[in-house]
């Protein structure tokens, strides 16, 4: 039996704020009709995060 992969809540959460901040870096000086590819992928990236807290676990 493979052991679990386990992710603490608190690295996640680590993860949302990072991409959040590079989310507003990525948007600096840029239309907010037309983001960088950058700035999707990271937003993207904080929702699948948060998408995993909401799951039902036990932290």
């Amino acid at each position: 039996m493979e052991t679990p992969h386990i992710i603490e809540d608190a690295h996640l959460l680590a993860l949302i704020a990072e991409a959040e901040k590079n989310v507003e870096e990525e948007l600096k000086g840029r239309d907010p009709e037309w983001p960088s590819c950058a700035a999707i992928a990271y937003a993207e990236m904080a929702e699948t995060c948060r998408r995993f807290l909401r799951l039902p676990h036990a932290p």
